[in-house]
């Protein structure tokens, strides 16, 4: 689903952060290192505790689910059909 914000929730069920990226959110991704990736009109990297460590605007949404490579760069498809790497 589409979704503006992330929420982290602890083994309990309880919530630990939650966090209003400001747009939709398409597809999630988590790193070796931790850190969470979320994509749609911006690709979106935070750290553990829901903090934001940077903020991508895409030209184009991203439409399919993100992979990591091992130095951290996101791998996804836009609606216009082309890999993108960031």
């Amino acid at each position: 689903g589409i979704a503006p914000a992330l929420t982290a929730f602890d083994p309990e069920g309880q919530v630990v952060w939650q966090r209003d990226l400001g747009d939709a959110v398409r597809a999630l991704a988590i790193a070796s290192d931790g850190t969470l990736y979320a994509a749609g009109q911006a690709l979106h990297k935070l750290d553990s505790s829901g903090r934001s460590l940077s903020r991508l605007p895409l030209a184009r949404p991203c439409v399919t689910p993100l992979a990591i490579d091992h130095d951290g760069t996101a791998l996804f498809v836009t609606d216009d059909g082309v890999l993108r790497a960031r």
